[in-house]
């Protein structure tokens, strides 16, 4: 189904309880799962303003994208290369042989 750009400001909540979530681990578990989250690092308002941003462009992008593949002729190929952009955003790593040996 296709995104509806005028739900924009959700994308914008969403970022917004994303960086309240991570201040309340912290106060539970007295850790930031990611630095840039933390409000003691020196970058951390420039930070909010670019995770706000990433937010925002992921969303145009998924809705420009949503909006192709439901008018394109060829959305099998379309598929196929969002698939590709996925998985190439993914890393695949060997797996340490004491994780593949069965524990005694």
């Amino acid at each position: 189904p296709p995104m509806i750009a005028e739900l924009f400001p959700l994308m914008i909540l969403f970022g917004l309880c994303y960086i309240t979530f991570a201040w309340a681990l912290y106060m539970r578990l007295g850790i930031y799962v990611y630095f840039f989250l933390d409000p003691t690092f020196a970058f951390a308002p420039v930070a909010y303003v670019l995770l706000l941003a990433a937010t925002t462009a992921f969303f145009a992008l998924s809705t420009w994208m949503t909006g192709h593949l439901a008018t394109t002729n060829y959305p099998i190929a379309s598929s196929l290369l969002v698939l590709l952009a996925a998985l190439c955003t993914c890393t695949f790593r060997k797996r340490p042989e004491s994780a593949t040996k069965p524990k005694a």
